[in-house]
């Protein structure tokens, strides 16, 4: 949770940052690799190829497009859910 739109904002033209929605509601001790599951990530990659990636077990890292390839797929994991996601339609000030 953040209170401040501007958390999502990214310096890189078009992009912002995503949360990976399969990780909500999900306690971290059902992460398996904590390491290797992205919890925000720039939604678009620099001209370099490269993009910021903040992981469940609290790092974050600048990584290439190879590597960006092997973490995508986190994205649709399917983990066991302890809680229901907030509802952002019902709780956002935005």
């Amino acid at each position: 949770y953040h209170k401040e739109r501007k958390a999502e904002k990214s310096y890189n033209p078009g992009s912002e940052f995503q949360f990976n929605l399969c990780t909500a509601g999900v306690k971290l001790s059902n992460i398996k690799e904590p390491n290797k599951v992205p919890i925000w990530y720039e939604s678009k990659a620099w001209k370099d190829g490269m993009r910021v990636v903040c992981f469940a077990d609290g790092s974050a890292k600048y990584v290439n497009a190879d590597a960006w390839k092997q973490l995508a797929p986190m994205l649709k994991l399917n983990l066991k859910k302890e809680t229901k996601p907030i509802d952002a339609k019902k709780t956002s000030p935005w």
